[in-house]
């Protein structure tokens, strides 16, 4: 596409044309650099472009080594699985799969408080909220996975917002 009509004037720095090959679209982004030592090259992913719904299978096809020190940024790339078409500079939402697990234990980003002993939940225990030192793997996400500290039938306080320990609280069904 041709950005300017023959005899117009323009600025030195005016970007008249992209000239790009349409047949191996390459997906840039940035990981903020608290996951970059999770991202590798060959992890899959999911590709979902601007306005469709289907979510199309890919992977990391390159890593930087470096870190950009302005933005806290890695570079990566990332390739469909199958060819795809789509313009220059479309949205793309990339779900990187950085982990899978069968089962995994998770409570609600608002479950967990973080104080100078660590990460804690609270648990209901005969009617009184009881603070419970966890371990969760912490990222962008409404839910954390929960790896220590929690067992299956624990009932976790989904809000702990003001919660103290020993405090009484009543479940609600």
């Amino acid at each position: 596409m041709l950005f300017a009509d023959p005899g117009q004037t323009v600025d030195p720095s005016t970007i008249l044309m992209t000239i790009a090959d349409l047949r191996g679209l390459v997906i840039e982004t940035n990981v903020d650099e608290t996951y970059a030592t999770q991202v590798r090259q060959g992890q899959p992913a999911g590709l979902q472009l601007a306005g469709e719904g289907e979510v199309r299978p890919g992977h990391v096809s390159f890593v930087s080594q470096r870190v950009d020190p302005a933005t806290g940024g890695l570079a990566i790339e990332l390739k469909s699985e199958a060819p795809l078409t789509a313009p220059i500079g479309l949205t793309i939402t990339a779900n990187i799969t950085v982990d899978d697990r069968t089962a995994a234990m998770t409570v609600p980003r608002a479950a967990i408080v973080r104080d100078d002993r660590g990460n804690c939940a609270f648990v209901v225990k005969n009617g009184l909220a009881r603070r419970q030192s966890v371990t969760v793997i912490d990222w962008p996400a409404a839910r954390l996975i929960v790896t220590e500290g929690l067992a299956a039938g624990d009932q976790v306080i989904t809000d702990a917002t003001g919660i103290t320990d020993g405090q009484a609280v009543t479940v609600v069904p």
